[in-house]
């Protein structure tokens, strides 16, 4: 598409996550490092055609690269960064103070918000500790205990869908979860189980991506 031009503010680095909002502007994060602008850092506001937005500030919000964003309604963007911290901020990129900012040691790599407000983070572990590869927030930040049966070595989990009744779909780099030969995709239930219902194909050992479609189904980027 020639009318989508990010060449006019970005000259190197990349973006590594994106967020469309609702009034067609798209969150970008990533290491930005060759940007025009006092503004951008590692997350930025585009226009629908790439401009960087002036009006949205994030440089003092966003520590470190970001890994995954997801955008409340409401407009508060929640973003996970390559240290393993998870953040909210306001629809302008200003921090937002009232969200108490959550680490996960390894790295937290997806964040995503189900339908009645709570928090998804997906994250990596480099040894077993009382975190999980999977963690569920409230939509304030809380932590939600309802995630119970989640291993805390299952691999690298890159991509996060919800589904309806609390389940998920995880993707990412691993071969079992909980115990079950999942390649790279598993459907858990509420409580973080795996669902013995549904089966993928054994040849996803790694997944990049996942695009949610409107008939339930999902694009698979590996």
């Amino acid at each position: 598409d020639s009318s989508f031009d990010v060449s006019t503010w970005l000259s190197s680095g990349g973006a590594v996550s994106l967020a469309v909002r609702p009034d067609g502007t798209i969150l970008a994060g990533g290491y930005l490092n060759g940007y025009s602008g006092p503004n951008a850092k590692r997350l930025v506001r585009l226009t629908t055609t790439g401009g960087l937005d002036p009006t949205f500030n994030s440089a003092s919000a966003v520590v470190e690269g970001v890994r995954g964003i997801a955008v409340q309604p409401g407009g508060r963007i929640l973003v996970s960064e390559y240290g393993g911290t998870v953040r909210r901020l306001e629809a302008n990129g200003a921090v937002d103070l009232s969200f108490a900012a959550r680490s996960i040691a390894g790295g937290i790599w997806q964040v995503a918000i189900e339908a009645d407000g709570r928090i998804l983070l997906g994250a990596t572990r480099s040894s077993a500790t009382a975190e999980s590869t999977i963690a569920r927030l409230t939509a304030a930040g809380a932590t939600d205990p309802s995630v119970t049966a989640v291993p805390r070595k299952a691999g690298l989990v890159r991509a996060l869908v919800p589904l309806t009744g609390g389940r998920m779909l995880v993707a990412g780099n691993f071969s079992f979860f909980g115990g079950v030969a999942r390649p790279g995709l598993v459907r858990l239930n509420r409580d973080g189980s795996p669902d013995s219902g549904y089966s993928p194909p054994d040849t996803l050992a790694s997944i990049r991506q996942l695009v949610p479609l409107p008939d339930g189904g999902c694009w698979v980027v590996s």
